[in-house]
């Protein structure tokens, strides 16, 4: 994939597009939101877009059933943001992808959940990578439920309390 000997494209018109400017400070931010299966045919050419301003944003819509073997997998590290669609809330592969992400790749751009999951969940999302939600409201409904945690986190949220530090305060570390 050579993505840096081309010329800095146009909007690509086939993706949804949204150009926003922010009132207070006057920025502007250009966002394209792409599908999984657009992204792997159009990766050289989008993130050429991207490139080409200061204020170009990509968005990659994946579904909880895409494998951390794909080929094109670590693609997803030209994305600035990565929305994962939960189909059911019963689907626990989001845990795994959103730590898969964050902790073996590194991904440092925003993590959002969509789709059908629970306010019990939300937390645990959060713990494992999860930086935003599409219902912006569920995370300050839920954050208050769970003080303290058994199991450490993602490095993202290593500020927590963990049960057995508290209990046992000259073990912890």
């Amino acid at each position: 994939m050579n993505i840096q000997n081309e010329a800095a494209p146009e909007f690509p018109r086939e993706f949804s597009r949204e150009f926003s400017h922010e009132p207070a400070g006057g920025f502007a931010r250009d966002e394209i939101s792409v599908d999984w299966p657009q992204w792997i045919e159009s990766i050289p050419r989008l993130h050429r877009w991207r490139q080409a301003g200061p204020a170009r944003y990509l968005t990659v819509n994946i579904d909880t059933d895409l494998s951390v073997e794909h080929e094109n997998f670590q693609s997803l590290m030209l994305a600035d943001r990565i929305v994962i669609n939960i189909e059911s809330y019963v689907d626990g592969r989001i845990f795994s992808l959103a730590r898969v992400l964050r902790d073996h790749l590194g991904f440092s751009g925003e993590l959002q959940a969509s789709g059908d999951y629970l306010p019990d969940q939300v937390r645990f999302l959060r713990r494992c990578g999860i930086d935003s939600f599409s219902d912006p409201d569920v995370l300050e409904r839920t954050v208050k439920f769970f003080s303290e945690f058994y199991q450490p986190a993602s490095a993202i949220l290593d500020n927590e309390v963990y049960i057995r530090d508290a209990r046992h305060p000259e073990q912890a570390g």
